[in-house]
């Protein structure tokens, strides 16, 4: 009886993957994309949509010179258009990034000058400038600060005289060795570091990818980040 009930089974089982193959065919065949929703802009010239803030509904978006980024609401027309100026006393000289919106306002990181906070009709509210002298290394991702009450944090920059003489390779095993984040008290100006890399990342394996680091989101109380490298 066992030999006649073991082939039984056997074709059952294949029966059964068969019958489980189409069901999943079939549910898949099911799904496509479709265009739900869209936006027309009028703006003569490449725009590029940086950031949505939920708070404010608006859009952030770079226009076609250097320091030119505009506000747009959830249909697409224009709030305000904003020019940095590039000199006076509030001249903003450098590269702006990263850069993306807050709770209605502007925040971005500029070259070696700190951290700055603008409204939507281009008035500076904020500024803290770091008590060093730092850079990075690559364009970052993600937002420029993450506020934690009297403290900010920010992807942790590098500083000129840790890195003096030392060969590229040497730059990015340092860099992949400390904590991703850096915490600053802007009362009392102290800092820390936090967030080491997961010990079962790409970057644990030896490797040195030449690329800084991945990009970090906050979301309530948690703190993802992800890396764009294949």
């Amino acid at each position: 009886m066992k030999r006649f009930l073991l082939p039984f089974l056997f074709c059952l089982g294949l029966y059964s993957c068969g019958e489980k193959d189409k069901e999943i065919s079939g549910n898949t065949a099911d799904f496509r994309f479709e265009i739900v929703d869209s936006m027309r802009i009028d703006y003569l010239g490449n725009l590029w949509i940086i950031d949505f803030d939920s708070g404010s509904q608006s859009y952030l978006a770079r226009g076609n010179r250097d320091m030119e980024f505009i506000i747009l609401d959830r249909d697409g027309l224009t709030r305000s258009t904003l020019d940095f100026p590039s000199d006076g006393p509030y001249a903003l000289n450098g590269w702006l990034n990263p850069i993306g919106l807050r709770d209605g306002q502007i925040e971005f990181q500029l070259s070696n000058q700190g951290f700055f906070r603008y409204d939507f009709n281009g008035n500076r509210i904020w500024r803290y400038e770091l008590p060093f002298d730092y850079f990075y290394i690559s364009e970052l991702s993600g937002d420029p600060i993450y506020p934690l009450g009297d403290e900010i944090a920010f992807i942790r920059p590098e500083r000129a005289e840790v890195v003096t003489d030392q060969s590229l390779k040497s730059i990015f095993e340092g860099i992949y060795g400390q904590p991703i984040m850096q915490v600053f008290d802007t009362v009392s100006n102290r800092s820390r570091e936090t967030m080491a890399f997961p010990p079962n990342s790409m970057y644990s394996d030896g490797n040195f990818y030449f690329w800084m680091f991945p990009t970090v989101i906050q979301s309530g109380k948690e703190w993802l980040f992800f890396s764009e490298m294949n």
